[in-house]
């Protein structure tokens, strides 16, 4: 309980440094905020373009999608096989979102969509930021052609 401020629920002064921090914060990323979009978006549509020209590769995020996610999916290998591999070689990636990771089924989010079920559960969600790089995606394309060579169904 606190005085008379904030409604009696918490005594004391506001967290002035905190606040400070946090503004400039957020007038950083603003400030980068179409630099970061169009960076993560050329990231974007290539590693899309790589994964449509790839045998069985489906790239799974709506065409208006913002850039800084991308869902895919391959039919050769299922998402749980492709994310340990991937993590063997040091690419992190997630196969569902965090509030449905410790689910068995198939991704609702991609279902509703209206993709298959072998695509659900297929999918990987890469996700981008400012601080990844085109050199990144190159050696996450290697890793995939041999990921899918190792452990891989044949088509």
């Amino acid at each position: 309980f606190g005085g008379q401020q904030e409604q009696g629920l918490r005594g004391g002064t506001e967290n002035a440094p905190a606040n400070i921090a946090l503004a400039k914060t957020i007038r950083l990323a603003l400030e980068e905020q179409e630099k970061t979009y169009d960076h993560v978006k050329v990231i974007r549509d290539s590693l899309k373009a790589w994964v449509e020209s790839f045998p069985g590769g489906h790239v799974l995020s709506p065409e208006d999608a913002l850039p800084y996610i991308l869902n895919i999916s391959f039919d050769q290998i299922t998402s749980e096989v492709l994310l340990n591999a991937l993590d063997e070689k040091g690419i992190c990636v997630s196969a569902k979102s965090t509030c449905d990771s410790r689910s068995s089924q198939a991704s609702e989010v991609i279902l509703a969509l209206n993709h298959s079920k072998k695509d659900a559960s297929h999918a990987i969600r890469l996700s981008f930021s400012k601080d990844n790089t085109l050199e990144e995606a190159k050696q996450f394309m290697q890793a995939m052609k041999e990921i899918v060579e190792n452990y891989g169904l044949s088509l």
